[in-house]
């Protein structure tokens, strides 16, 4: 099961609203209690939901790629250079393979 705010906020006596605000840089907190919710959620496992997160700001953070089955030489590279520069910015890529008909 995943962990989540709610979980963090238990353990770490706060609220849930406190450590989301903590984990996202928003808001006014010690640097102590800001310093434990960061360890308590890299200890717990906790893998923020980038699309629930997506749902409360009405924005997507998502890029969708379509790329043919028909395989060229530089396609792998040209996904690499996508993959790793949505994650530089923070996005997520949602690659679909598709079958291309004459």
């Amino acid at each position: 099961m995943a962990i989540t705010i709610k979980d963090i906020a238990n353990k770490a006596g706060i609220s849930a609203a406190s450590v989301s605000r903590i984990l996202t840089n928003r808001g006014r907190f010690s640097e102590a209690t800001a310093q434990r919710v960061r360890q308590l959620a890299h200890e717990m496992g906790y893998y923020k939901n980038q699309s629930a997160a997506d749902l409360s700001q009405k924005e997507s953070r998502v890029i969708g790629v379509l790329v043919p089955t028909t395989h060229t030489n530089f396609a792998d590279e040209i996904i690499k250079g996508m993959q790793a520069k949505a994650f530089e910015l923070d996005y997520e890529l949602l690659i679909a393979f598709v079958e291309t008909d004459s």
